[in-house]
């Protein structure tokens, strides 16, 4: 990868150099985005946690498909991608109307959260967060945060 001139590019598997952030799609393809947060033993490095639900916060001019998994003690294992996002861009160029389309306005980020489901257990917790592009507007995704609610468990002598 290398920035140029403020435009990030890197190379392909087939040689191309290509530009990132242009399009929603890599040549073409939908991709997936993917955050793992370092791993957390959460105050108790001794105690075994077990995840219960968590929740992605992001600011987006349109609500994301996102997919959550809890990763435990340092190995990352994902599951399958989350199906394409649908990107509102009605200024996307070929996407508007004429006479009614407005050229060179910004879409307002709104902000997306909630909850749903991340079992598992372990002694170090992270919350993986993906969702998937293949539109033809860039997305444009700020991930806000990542929150966790968890119990610890006791050993019984």
């Amino acid at each position: 990868m290398q920035v140029f001139q403020d435009r990030l590019f890197f190379g392909s598997d087939s040689g191309k150099i290509v530009e990132a952030e242009v399009t929603g799609s890599d040549q073409g393809n939908s991709y997936t985005c993917t955050v793992v947060p370092l791993f957390d033993p959460l105050k108790s490095p001794a105690a075994l946690k077990t995840g219960l639900e968590a929740r992605v916060v992001v600011r987006a001019t349109s609500q994301p498909t996102s997919k959550m998994s809890l990763q435990n003690d340092y190995v990352v294992s994902l599951p399958a991608a989350p199906d394409d996002t649908t990107v509102v861009a009605s200024n996307t160029w070929g996407t508007g109307i004429w006479g009614t389309a407005q050229w060179g306005t910004a879409a307002n980020k709104q902000t997306f959260q909630a909850w749903g489901s991340t079992p598992g257990a372990g002694y170090s917790l992270s919350v993986a967060a993906q969702i998937t592009s293949g539109s033809l507007a860039a997305p444009d995704v700020d991930l806000v945060s990542i929150d966790l609610t968890y119990d610890v468990g006791d050993v019984a002598t």
